[in-house]
Parts: structure tokens; sequence; C-alpha cells
């Protein structure tokens, strides 16, 4: 069922700079757990949703379910990695740059 993306092309990044611009506008709240937490739960929704749109049947999505899960999961820890190492990197620079 899944078909990896290998490719993280234009159109990926710009899908992925349009979410990330949209968690931007609801900062204005200052609630940024709230809102990382709405994020991830949205992204849950959706692959959840994807995972179903994928499947051919009942039989092929209760098949897929646990795999699919922990492709998920994989994805998520591994990018967690590394945002949370960009961050620790550039700790200083970006606050100055977000005034935070």
């Amino acid at each position: 069922m899944r078909k990896n993306i290998k490719k993280i092309d234009r159109e990926f990044l710009d899908i992925e700079d349009s979410f990330i611009d949209l968690a931007n506008k609801h900062c204005d709240s200052g609630d940024y757990e709230k809102i990382s937490i709405a994020f991830l739960h949205a992204a849950a929704r959706f692959n959840a949703f994807e995972v179903w749109a994928s499947a051919a049947d009942i039989a092929e999505f209760k098949s897929e379910k646990n795999t699919e899960q922990k492709y998920f999961e994989a994805i998520y820890k591994k990018r967690l990695a590394e945002e949370l190492n960009e961050f620790e990197t550039n700790f200083d620079k970006y606050r100055k740059e977000l005034a935070i």
C-alpha cells in the first residue's frame, strides 16, 4: 500500500511550508503548546484518513494498519530529532531572530 516518498521536491516543501505558515498564524495567541498538540492531532487525523483512502477494502485496511502506524511513527521520530538538533544548534540565534 505505501509508496515511499523518496524525493522531496518543491511541491512537497511548499505543502510543508503552508502547514507551518498556518501554525505560525495561530501563534499570536502565544499558546505554543496548544498549537503544537492541535497540529499533531490534525496530522494523526489526516494520516489515518490517508491510510483508509489508500486501502482497497476493510481487509487491506486491517492488514496494513499497524505497518502504517509504525511508518508514520518512524518518520515523526526521525524528523523531530532532526528539528530538535537544529534548534539546539541555533538556540541563541533563533531566540534573537524571533525575539522570544
